[in-house]
């Protein structure tokens, strides 16, 4: 696996940037000029806006919505990044949701592993980003915005990365234990808490995991999955749970 994420690192750079380049109408050396600076940029106007609440937070990701793909493109550039996404997808089957799912980069690959794959997130340059890769790839994605168009039941529901970024958490686990069918797996990112580079990451006061096992939940043992998998979650601090029959 590891062998096969440096591979894939070296054919990203390139082709992610010709890809921005194409989507967002700029040249090369703005691109990754934005690319390098978006993370330092986003915490600035995060520390100075201040949002509250899950209507402020949702505008202030609305009016940064060209920086933050920015940043979600280099955060998927990452050497360990592909290494997890090349576990996770193993973990796939049947019908799938991609629950806040960015830049699509987790559900493009989805869709090329021959997945059911629906994509959830808010409306934005994101989608709009993966709508049009998608399009250029001839990629069956279904790309929806709003949690009341996810029409269950799956298989098996993703939220990398998406706990910090939600204000109000116990409607959307409730949300995903409708929509699991029974024994369908839930794999799901630990909260990574505000830090001096990620200020716009939200506590939510309580352990995400806990609640979801008192909730319907069980805990998946690491045996389930192939080895590499399960070394990958523990280092990640991924979750798997599955949904109680």
């Amino acid at each position: 696996m590891y062998a096969e994420a440096v591979e894939q690192n070296l054919k990203n750079f390139d082709d992610l940037v010709e890809n921005l380049q194409g989507f967002c109408n700029e040249p090369r050396e703005t691109v990754v000029q934005m690319m390098a600076e978006s993370g330092a940029r986003l915490g600035e106007d995060w520390r100075r806006s201040k949002p509250q609440g899950q209507a402020e937070v949702t505008a202030w990701y609305s009016r940064n919505a060209r920086l933050y793909l920015y940043n979600n493109c280099q955060h998927h550039l990452l050497y360990k990044h592909i290494v997890y996404t090349l576990g996770l997808l193993r973990l796939a089957r049947g019908r799938v949701l991609d629950f806040g799912g960015g830049n699509g980069n987790f559900s493009r690959a989805l869709a090329r592993a021959a997945v059911d794959t629906t994509y959830l997130d808010v409306p934005g340059e994101s989608a709009d980003y993966l709508r049009w890769r998608a399009e250029r790839e001839r990629l069956p994605l279904k790309i929806v915005h709003e949690l009341s168009e996810l029409e269950g039941p799956y298989d098996v529901a993703y939220c990398l990365d998406v706990i910090e970024h939600l204000v109000d958490l116990e409607p959307v686990f409730e949300r995903w234990r409708e929509l699991l069918r029974p024994g369908g797996l839930l794999v799901a990112t630990y909260y990574d808490g505000p830090n001096s580079t990620a200020p716009m990451h939200i506590d939510p006061g309580y352990d995400a995991r806990d609640f979801l096992l008192a909730h319907g939940f069980d805990d998946v043992k690491p045996s389930f999955v192939r080895l590499s998998s399960a070394e990958l979650l523990r280092k990640k601090h991924f979750m798997i749970l599955r949904k109680k029959t």
